[in-house]
């Protein structure tokens, strides 16, 4: 399963400014070997380069990936990784990328633009593909999103293959993150967006259940004050994995005090390939 977004074991928010883009891993499965987090592909000769990580998500906008076999016209904002998806002891490639417009960013003052911008344009559309290592490919458009990024690949609940993690948004407030699995031929996603990050106001994060009922639970936090260091309003909000889908279970909301340090939490699984940050 492809999750996009990051169940990691993750810390803290990226600063006070609370970017909710997750930079560590950890958690009870313990981080991954080095070997495991490269963004290039070594199985699969020919294969694109991994571009500035991150860059679809975060700005909308990269340069164009030089012409691939594995990519379409006009694609960029690419991110590669090997991962065992089938669980068969051979890796699979998987690439994300958008497919870029012909315009350049247009969000600068006249005379402001960095000059890397004068070769960059900007995403219309964000794609996962996943290419097994028999050829086959299967590709599925990333809804309501420009850009997404690989974060990491585990198993993480009952079905035989592993989860890929991906990350579909980026704002000062935090990001958000969607699943989707390889199930018979079909990239099918969970269903359910997952949120990390904050601010001084409102904050979120996630964390999966693993054992005989596998599940993830997202809690947000809204603050109550007088401070931020007194009262909060949590939600918390369980699901449960029904094959490739997240159905949610239970829902409660109660008052919390003190600070709260919202994380993306115990998801790694075993088995995990993570791109590097």
């Amino acid at each position: 399963m492809v999750l996009a977004g990051g169940v990691l074991a993750y810390g803290g928010g990226g600063g006070a400014g609370g970017s909710g883009r997750p930079s560590g891993i950890g958690g009870s499965g313990g981080s991954p070997s080095p070997s495991n987090l490269a963004r290039n592909s070594s199985s699969f000769p020919g294969a694109p380069a991994t571009q500035s990580p991150g860059a679809g998500v975060e700005g909308g906008a990269c340069p164009l990936a030089p012409p691939n076999r594995y990519l379409p016209a006009r694609a960029g904002c690419v991110t590669v990784l090997e991962a065992d998806i089938e669980s068969a002891g051979r890796p699979a490639l998987i690439l994300v990328y958008s497919q870029l417009s012909r315009r350049h960013p247009d969000w600068y003052a006249a005379g402001t633009e960095p000059p890397e911008a004068r070769n960059e344009y900007i995403a219309q559309a964000a794609f996962l593909e996943v290419v097994l290592a028999d050829g086959r490919t299967f590709t599925t458009r990333i809804p309501d999103t420009r850009g997404a990024d690989v974060l990491s690949v585990g198993r993480v609940n009952n079905d035989p293959g592993p989860e890929v993690f991906l990350q579909v948004s980026q704002t000062s407030s935090g990001g958000a993150y969607v699943a989707y699995g390889l199930v018979d031929g079909r990239l099918v996603p969970a269903g359910v967006t997952l949120g990390y990050g904050g601010d001084s106001a409102a904050k979120s994060g996630f964390e999966c259940v693993t054992g005989h009922r596998p599940g993830v639970i997202q809690f947000d936090y809204e603050l109550l004050g007088p401070t931020i260091n007194a009262w909060w309003k949590v939600t918390r909000v369980s699901y449960a994995w029904h094959g490739p889908i997240l159905a949610r279970t239970a829902r409660r909301t109660f008052r919390e005090h003190g600070l709260p340090k919202p994380r993306v939490a115990d998801c790694q699984g075993p088995g995990l390939a993570r791109a590097s940050s």
